[in-house]
């Protein structure tokens, strides 16, 4: 068995990732919009958990790092979490 790292960090906060890859990244609140900020930092193979979108209907996504260049998105379920703490406000619907 490999040796594990867990960090917590603010993740809009610079650095937070560090700089190397991660295997696996967990938000553990909701963004409005998708960042592709988050499926950057993953290493090949890699898995981000993010649950995207607006009250009173959000996604909850597996994004898997297939290549360098390659990424694939699964909804997983619906659900409702609050925002991530420092994520951006969603934008307004304007007629």
């Amino acid at each position: 068995m490999g040796a594990v790292e867990v960090a917590a960090a603010d993740a809009f906060a610079a650095g937070a990732l560090g700089s190397g890859s991660w295997d696996a990244v967990v938000l553990t609140g909701s963004l409005p919009t998708y960042d592709p900020r988050f499926e950057q930092r993953l290493a090949v193979g890699g898995r981000l958990f993010v649950v995207l979108g607006r009250a009173p209907v959000m996604q909850a996504t597996l994004v898997r790092r297939i290549s360098s260049t390659e990424w694939a998105r699964q909804v997983l379920f619906e659900t409702v979490i609050d925002p991530l703490v420092g994520a951006p406000a969603a934008p307004a619907f304007l007629f």
